[in-house]
């Protein structure tokens, strides 16, 4: 009987290796197959077009701090698929409306970080009205000079361009005004 009980042990347990073996290489092979998500399929599909001149993205960041270069700036890199990004966007509308003539404000949109297209994104600004320039960073100048790896990241510049301080979180409007009245105090 003891036999009979190792015998029938011995056999479940090549099944049960036989099975898993059978299984894990199965397995392996199907999510290979469904790599691209469908988002990157779509793209691919139907190109986006551009309506805006190549290089005109990054002319107008440098023409609006050109324009403001005694202010200091507050840079706001976002993508649409990141709550607090857009949030963030949210908070410096707010606090742009209080200070629009003493600091300059720009929000650049991390293309390169972001799954949908130029015109979804442009839909999304169009219809949160925002007072303040938004540019899409295409080709990732602003996002790698900045280096922004996570998002939102929210940078204040202050004279000569100079990186005073940088965010990777969600900041709040008393934490941004005390930033801004820091830098002011060391320009004036």
């Amino acid at each position: 009987m003891k036999i009979k009980n190792i015998k029938f042990m011995g056999l479940l347990l090549l099944s049960l290796m036989v099975l898993l073996l059978i299984g894990c290489r199965g397995g392996a092979q199907d999510p290979i197959e469904e790599t691209t998500p469908p988002a990157q399929e779509e793209v691919e599909e139907s190109p986006v077009e551009e309506p805006v001149e190549e290089g005109m993205i990054e002319a107008s960041v440098e023409a609006v701090l050109k324009q403001q270069e005694n202010k200091p700036a507050i840079l706001s890199f976002w993508v649409s698929w990141n709550e607090d990004s857009k949030q963030q966007l949210d908070i410096l509308e707010n606090v742009y409306k209080l200070l629009e003539e003493e600091v300059t404000f720009i929000g650049i949109h991390a293309t390169a970080f972001d799954t949908v297209s130029q015109e979804e994104i442009t839909n999304y600004i169009e219809e949160q009205n925002y007072s303040f320039p938004i540019f899409l960073d295409e080709d990732n100048q602003y996002t790698e000079a900045y280096f922004v790896g996570s998002l939102p990241t929210t940078v204040f510049l202050g004279e000569g361009e100079k990186m005073e301080k940088s965010y990777t979180i969600l900041i709040e409007e008393d934490e941004i005004l005390d930033q801004i009245e820091f830098m002011l105090e060391e320009l004036f």
